[in-house]
């Protein structure tokens, strides 16, 4: 079986959650690291960031959590049901 791997760069729609009672519709552009001080362990730590353009005209950096995407790129692709790792070709 030949396998196809394609790189897009096309912007997702979708939600961002800002707080409990406001969510916004955004394109996403993308994931970043951001290295920040944490103040518990009083280090400089590493984490992941979307960057969402907001429908208000803002840019955000938004926490992963915050984020749901509108679009579903799922339905392109098809699991077998039933299908395990021992019938899977490894080439």
């Amino acid at each position: 079986m030949a396998w196809v791997i394609e790189v897009d760069n096309k912007l997702r729609p979708c939600e961002v959650r800002i707080n409990r009672r406001t969510i916004l519709k955004g394109l996403f552009h993308g994931w970043f690291n951001v290295r920040e001080f944490d103040g518990y362990s009083k280090e400089i730590v590493e984490k992941p960031i979307g960057v969402v353009e907001l429908e208000t005209g803002c840019v955000a950096k938004v926490d992963p959590g915050c984020i749901k995407f509108l679009d579903n790129p799922f339905v392109n692709y098809s699991w077998d049901e039933g299908d395990n790792n021992e019938n899977r070709d490894e080439t």
